[in-house]
């Protein structure tokens, strides 16, 4: 009930809410067909996102499969850095060897075949470069083809990696947001995907969504102060208007009094309250509100 300076008058309008975290309570899980092991929270903690609230049993396995998956990934990367420098060093080989035989037979065309003997050395420079060329070739494939298969052993070293780090990310269970612990069910020995194991909001800001009667809506307005109470509450809390809803429906949050009208159609008003620290201990406790107009 409201205390006795915030009494229902004619200048305020009435309505019944709940507390709420400024973003969804969010329902954590572990991964099926495996076993809390570690607890690393309790409810009203606060936790920042990516912290780890629970290791899973595979923890420990998980984590040495992407230690050797990161062991074999700096291999596979230290193997195609030293073995391309050694097929450019072939393929550079073969090159001189072809250059070289380019000069050969350039040379001979210079001067006359017969003054340098056998009448087939033409024939032969002729010959020695096309084999020169043809080595060349081979080995510029033969380079194309070995760096493509070194190339695709640290991709799927580095998928390797990806997939490791996936697998110990799911033998945990995180926190995706900046918030607290609102609900902790979790015990180590349980199946980790059987049942929620974490509820986990962002409660740096609080709110009341207040349900106000449609014939009241046009009322309130953005800024107007407002008053929550419940008898949970160690003292009445004040906020301000923040938000108001553009939707009709029927109210979610029942009244407490037997002659209250159910099935009433309201529109949501989002109120922003100042004691931050009271109210994300009660999250979702239902109170009554007064907006002053």
């Amino acid at each position: 009930m409201l205390s006795a300076p915030y009494v229902f008058a004619a200048d305020t309008i009435a309505g019944l809410g709940r507390i709420v975290p400024s973003t969804d309570v969010i329902n954590l899980f572990g991964s099926s067909g495996d076993v809390i092991d570690k607890v690393k929270v309790k409810e009203g903690d606060t936790v920042k996102a990516g912290q780890i609230l629970a290791y899973l049993e595979s923890y420990e396995l998980r984590k040495a499969e992407l230690a050797l998956a990161k062991l074999e990934l700096e291999k596979a990367e230290q193997n195609l850095d030293v073995d391309i420098k050694i097929q450019l060093t072939k393929v550079s080989g073969m090159k001189e060897e072809y250059d070289l035989a380019n000069k050969r037979l350039n040379n001979l065309k210079k001067t006359k075949a017969k003054q340098f003997g056998s009448p087939d050395l033409f024939e032969q420079r002729q010959l020695e470069v096309i084999q020169a060329k043809n080595k060349y070739e081979i080995s510029k494939n033969e380079k194309i083809k070995f760096v493509n298969n070194l190339t695709n052993a640290v991709k799927q070293a580095e998928e390797n990696v990806k997939i490791s780090e996936f697998n110990l990310k799911k033998s945990t269970i995180r926190s995706p947001v900046n918030g607290a612990i609102l609900k902790a069910l979790a015990k180590p020995g349980e199946n980790s995907g059987r049942g929620l194991a974490f509820k986990v909001g962002n409660v740096e800001t609080v709110y009341t969504i207040a349900e106000i009667y449609e014939s009241d809506i046009l009322r309130v307005r953005k800024g107007q102060k407002a008053f929550i109470s419940s008898m949970a509450l160690p003292k009445d809390l004040t906020g301000e208007v923040e938000s108001i809803g553009n939707m009709i429906f029927k109210n979610s949050v029942d009244s407490l009094d037997p002659s209250a009208l159910t099935g009433s159609r309201v529109v949501e008003v989002w109120i922003k309250l100042d004691q931050n620290e009271i109210a994300k201990r009660l999250i979702y406790l239902q109170v009554d509100v007064l907006i002053k107009e």
